[in-house]
């Protein structure tokens, strides 16, 4: 089951948003607990979104979890690929720079 819809929330530090939501209902086996998930999200361009971007920018990365990409960001480093060099930082010694010349 499936519903979908528009919320007013107050957030503690940005204040009131409207934001869309979708959630989505799994139910579980006999004697288990279902799981229920909540999305919300800004339309691009509101203010809304614009209020979330600051907060975006304190979220924790989750370990082991692949990071979401950001314009301008170097790429996000392959589990098991050698590493590239990083460009005014020197080699560490005993660890391969990634180069194969």
């Amino acid at each position: 089951m499936c519903a979908a819809g528009r919320k007013r929330l107050r957030h503690p530090v940005t204040g009131p948003l409207t934001l869309d939501f979708e959630t989505l209902h799994v139910p579980a086996e006999p004697g288990e607990t279902g799981l229920v998930v909540h999305v919300f999200r800004a339309g691009k361009g509101t203010p809304e979104a614009a209020a979330l971007d600051p907060l975006a920018a304190t979220i924790a990365p989750v370990p082991g979890a692949p990071a979401a990409p950001v314009p301008g960001a170097p790429a996000v480093p392959v589990p098991g690929a050698p590493a590239a060099p990083v460009p005014g930082v020197p080699a560490v010694p005993g660890v391969p720079s990634g180069r194969r010349d």
